[in-house]
């Protein structure tokens, strides 16, 4: 190969590294893990249950069903932890720990019917970006779900 050739493919090789784009740039990894999988503990969601009873329950009951399926569903668990730890409680948003938080959404995670794990949700935000809430499908109604009972 000529020493022109040469610089050529250098060149080239550099503009398409600079022309890719950038990881903030690139489409979501299709490759997440999803709350299906158990990405919480049995003792994180008690806990978390216990902060939820102190922090939050005096406003609200947790959100469940297709109500937190249309809110959460699809996005990431980082979506979730930052909504709370950003906006809650009511009346003095940011005053959850993080590890609280983490604790908290293990809770949540548990009340929508998400399989415990071995592995408890981290409380770093970055961590949860990769971790994507899908709902659990719910099994066909069984064959003599409409007809009256007897």
């Amino acid at each position: 190969m000529s020493r022109l050739a040469t610089r050529s493919a250098v060149v080239w090789g550099c503009l398409a590294l600079w022309s890719r784009p950038t990881a903030a740039q690139t489409a979501p990894s299709t490759d997440s893990t999803s709350t299906l999988t158990g990405v919480y503990t049995a003792d994180q969601a008690k806990r978390g249950k216990v902060a939820y009873a102190g922090l939050c329950r005096s406003c609200h009951i947790p959100s469940t069903g297709d109500s937190f399926a249309r809110l959460w569903g699809g996005r990431p668990v980082s979506d979730l932890f930052k909504y709370i730890m950003e906006t809650m409680p009511d009346h003095n948003p940011g005053q959850i720990s993080a590890a609280d938080n983490a604790d908290i959404v293990g809770y949540l995670l548990q009340v929508t019917g998400m399989p415990a794990g071995t592995r408890e949700l981290s409380a770093n935000v970055d961590s949860l970006k990769a971790i994507r809430i899908e709902m659990k499908r719910d099994a066909s109604p069984p064959a003599d779900a409409g007809r009256p009972r007897k």
